[in-house]
């Protein structure tokens, strides 16, 4: 069970970094969002040139009771891509130079980081199971990875019959 789950686990992560990819390399024609917000929280995620910008804003209103709903709304856009300096202002740091910003004052956190150290980050756990499934070492069960050095031609531990090469 634990195997499926990796291994499950794995391939959704890998369709993610595909899909930070294809955004890294779209974010140099277009600009792309998705924002959730209403009257006490605006959330943002944008893929802008080659980077990765997340708004997280509280706008100032004025007093608001504590029971008033308020509908969230979503919103998908598109646009031309902007420079990031816009934003942020001229890196400062070599952080900054790598792509990585946070700026923060009392009404919102802004953060920036480049799509290659999400898509790096998605990578570590299919790169665990390719190197997990690369096989097992001569004398060990393909499917348990059991010791078959008493019981060459079956695994005891899970039952599996043991295919030796032909040469």
């Amino acid at each position: 069970m634990k195997r499926r789950l990796f291994t499950l686990g794995s391939a959704v992560s890998l369709v993610m970094c595909v899909a930070v990819c294809v955004f890294w390399v779209r974010s140099y024609w277009r600009r792309d969002g998705v924002t959730s917000f209403n009257l006490r929280l605006d959330q943002s995620i944008w893929s802008n040139r080659g980077v990765v910008v997340v708004f997280h804003r509280h706008p100032q209103i004025g007093p608001l009771s504590a029971t008033d709903e308020f509908p969230t709304q979503w919103e998908f856009k598109t646009f031309d891509p902007l420079a990031i300096e816009l934003f942020f202002g001229p890196p400062r740091s070599i952080w900054n130079r790598a792509g990585f910003r946070l700026f923060r004052d009392e009404a919102s956190v802004d953060v920036m980081f480049p799509h290659w150290s999400l898509a790096l980050l998605l990578l570590v756990l299919p790169s665990f199971w390719y190197a997990r499934g690369r096989g097992h070492p001569e004398g060990k069960c393909a499917h348990c990875g059991y010791d078959l050095r008493a019981t060459p031609d079956r695994c005891p531990e899970c039952g599996t019959t043991v295919q030796t090469p032909q040469h």
